[in-house]
């Protein structure tokens, strides 16, 4: 992942939250990135993220799925944050969360809450 894009755009990371939330029914939210080393490993870089209610083992189910996908629990809540995902796969990762979830996507192609495939 391009280190640049924890520092994204933050109106146009926002506009492509709310196009994956409005798809998987999922909350935007406050959340903090790391880089992990170097001469800041604690400094935190402030952004925002999706939060689906992560009851009945979703975490679980996403990172057995194919592909895996990995996100964070806190406070009950499943977090995903968009800025580890390259946006060309945006497409992927909503047709493994809402597998995971069981239900069709709002949106989805063919605009009938259906995904293609």
């Amino acid at each position: 992942m391009p280190i640049d894009r924890l520092w994204s755009d933050p109106a146009t990371h926002r506009a492509r939250l709310a196009r994956v939330a409005a798809r998987l029914g999922a909350e935007i939210v406050a959340a903090e990135a790391f880089v992990g080393g170097g001469s800041a490993p604690d400094e935190p870089i402030p952004g925002e993220a999706l939060a689906l209610a992560a009851a009945g083992g979703l975490a679980e189910r996403l990172r057995a799925g194919s592909p895996p996908v990995v996100g964070y629990v806190r406070e009950g809540r499943l977090v995903l944050d968009l800025r580890t995902v390259d946006p060309a796969d945006d497409e992927i990762l909503v047709a493994a969360v809402v597998a995971a979830l069981g239900k069709p996507a709002a949106g989805a192609a063919g605009g009938d809450g259906r995904t293609a495939g």
